[in-house]
């Protein structure tokens, strides 16, 4: 990589980042750090820091606002994929994958309302058995797969209510969020999509909060049960890294103990 940027124009420099927003939607995570799929740890972060090198927000500190956010979503792009394959479980996985993953705002609530709608999908019935329209198949009336109004019912009810938490979710309002993600759970206890909703927006409030290392702890729980909720890694790649925390923690009393007056000040103040 080591792109000179300070030598180029806004428009070539916007342009370049374009290209390179692109290419980095189109490919999995080894293509997004240039490496082949049996890179090891020492070659994703070897990537990783290369690429940090020309992408960083940083580079850009002092161009149009324009440039500044587009630099951004690239440098997000590339932190993702460094995320996804920083260790051996997440490799493995991306290994598996058939396709790059489509980058998308919300996943499984972008199926929500055809789910929502209570109908199962009709079966072709096994050679022998009769359906509704030639007649009754063996061990009583044909369902033909519906469920009956009570189970339609209930489960329009609840993709309603998830629907609604993640709304909330979508909109920073992580208390609302949480407390219908967790009645969710509790009466659902077997899909595992609102555990995954619960840990994500439980850590979306420790990050908000500014704890880090709470939220990360959250974010990972629900990577455990949903390895590629896009959401969660996007999440994971914005956080700051503990150092930076640690590091605006101390400026932030070193300026408020600045701001305290001195002796003299004290002494001789009318």
């Amino acid at each position: 990589m080591g792109v000179s940027w300070h030598e180029q124009s806004d428009s070539d420099v916007t342009a370049a980042l374009r290209d390179k927003q692109q290419q980095l939607e189109a490919a999995d995570g080894f293509g997004r750090l240039g490496l082949r799929n049996d890179a090891d740890t020492k070659a994703v972060r070897a990537a990783f820091l290369e690429a940090t090198k020309t992408y960083h927000p940083s580079r850009f500190a002092r161009r149009p606002e324009e440039v500044r956010d587009l630099a951004n979503e690239v440098f997000l792009c590339i932190k993702e994929a460094y995320v996804r394959l920083s260790s051996n479980a997440g490799r493995e996985r991306e290994r598996k994958k058939d396709r790059p993953m489509k980058d998308r705002l919300m996943i499984e609530a972008t199926a929500v309302r055809g789910a929502g709608s209570g109908r199962a999908r009709r079966a072709t019935p096994p050679a022998g058995v009769r359906t509704r329209a030639t007649g009754t198949p063996p061990g009583g009336p044909a369902t033909n797969g519906a469920q009956p109004p009570s189970t339609r019912s209930a489960s329009r009810d609840r993709e309603e209510r998830f629907a609604a938490a993640v709304a909330m979710l979508s909109h920073g309002d992580y208390d609302a969020a949480c407390d219908g993600l967790q009645k969710l759970g509790a009466e659902n206890p077997n899909l595992s999509k609102f555990q995954v909703y619960l840990h994500y927006a439980r850590g979306k409030r420790h990050a908000e909060a500014g704890a880090v290392a709470a939220a990360r702890a959250e974010f990972e729980q629900a990577l455990t049960l949903h390895p590629e909720f896009f959401l969660v890694t996007k999440a994971i790649a914005q956080l700051p890294e503990e150092g930076d925390a640690a590091a605006a923690g101390d400026q932030a009393e070193q300026g408020s103990e600045a701001k305290k007056p001195g002796l003299f000040s004290r002494l001789f103040r009318k």
